[in-house]
């Protein structure tokens, strides 16, 4: 019996492979700058990246600043010259032509479209999650995407879902699930706006939060498991 009929799911490092996808554009942009790229330089913009976009989900900067500064401050950490709004524009071009996905994100979709309406809920910059997603081979089996660029909040705001609430035709709370990578997201979102929701944790993350997952899972074909009673796979 079908436990869920109406799937949120996250993009990056749920469904697409942002890991690898992130490495390659980020790579490329220095190379673009003339810049050594090497596992340090990595470490390093990551680190940046990941605090800006924590403070972007808590609401605390705008989108803009986050994409306007990220590459600034990479610059000033390694003491480089280079403009960072082009740089940012830079990256956002290379990361829009890579469309890996996780292992069985294609093979998952597919099954899952079969019985259920699968909506991509993602945080990022419209244009270039959509061209990524289009590269995946995901598009088929999506009802829709809802990027918070567009949408105007981000996860894990409630505004945020009850757009994405608003726009699904025969909406049906009880009969919906968040799936996702991030507790402080994917999960949050999902709690605070009413849905159940799953934590897709590959890496085994200890979970030292008071955010709970309705459910667990650590392989996304897991999943399938979780939305129907009986695996179809």
């Amino acid at each position: 019996m079908l436990k869920y009929s109406i799937l949120l799911i996250d993009a990056d490092d749920t469904l697409l492979d942002f890991q690898k996808a992130e490495r390659i554009a980020l790579e490329k942009t220095m190379q673009q700058n003339g810049i050594l790229f090497n596992d340090e330089l990595n470490d390093i913009y990551k680190s940046i990246n990941k605090n800006l976009w924590k403070q972007f989900e808590q609401g605390t900067i705008s989108k803009e600043y986050l994409l306007n500064t990220r590459f600034k401050k990479l610059f000033d950490t390694i003491g480089f010259r280079a403009n960072g709004i082009k740089a940012n524009k830079q990256y956002l071009n290379n990361l829009s032509n890579s469309g890996n996905t996780v292992k069985d994100a294609v093979k998952v979709c597919e099954l899952l479209s079969k019985n259920a309406r699968i909506y991509i809920a993602t945080n990022g910059v419209s244009e270039t999650q959509k061209k990524r997603l289009k590269k995946s081979g995901l598009m088929p089996y999506l009802s829709g995407v809802f990027v918070s660029e567009e949408v105007g909040s981000q996860k894990p705001q409630k505004e945020y879902f009850e757009h994405i609430f608003n726009n699904i035709k025969d909406f049906d709370k009880s009969k919906t699930l968040m799936i996702g990578d991030s507790l402080t997201s994917d999960i949050l979102g999902g709690n605070i706006s009413g849905i159940d929701t799953c934590w897709l944790n590959i890496k085994g993350k200890i979970n030292d939060t008071i955010i709970y997952p309705t459910y667990e899972i650590n392989s996304l074909s897991e999943i399938l498991n979780v939305v129907e009673d009986s695996t179809i796979l």
